[in-house]
């Protein structure tokens, strides 16, 4: 399966009383250095993501309209680190006229707090 995503910053939580809690989870994740992207099939795309104050992560995609022309469904885009890169690919010409919304969340388990973030790739 290949997705193609694109990253947007996400916030942490907000302490009682104050704007930002510095303890809280943060996540950023990113395509190509981007917050969105909409690009051609053959474009390469590398992802990037990271957090602060985190212990766990989960992840998934949607794909709008799905399955995607190579037969990909909604489901698992699968980052099993809190922070990390993929090497470049490039997107596919059975993904064009398809569009990617990415999401990565991650928590803080002493607190229960999270964070997300998402992203969308729209395949010309």
């Amino acid at each position: 399966m290949r997705f193609v995503l694109v990253f947007v910053l996400g916030t942490g939580c907000a302490a009682a009383g104050s704007d930002t809690c510095a303890s809280c989870p943060t996540v950023t994740l990113t395509a190509n250095g981007s917050a969105d992207l909409a690009a051609p099939a053959g474009t390469n795309v590398a992802y990037a993501w990271s957090s602060t104050n985190a212990d766990a992560v989960s992840s998934s995609v949607t794909i709008s309209p799905g399955p995607d022309g190579c037969g990909n469904h909604n489901g698992p885009w699968v980052v099993a680190t809190l922070t990390g890169t993929t090497d470049p690919l490039p997107l596919l010409p059975c993904q064009s006229g398809f569009s990617y919304t990415l999401s990565v969340e991650v928590a803080q388990s002493a607190t229960g707090e999270m964070a997300s973030s998402s992203v969308t790739i729209t395949v010309d």
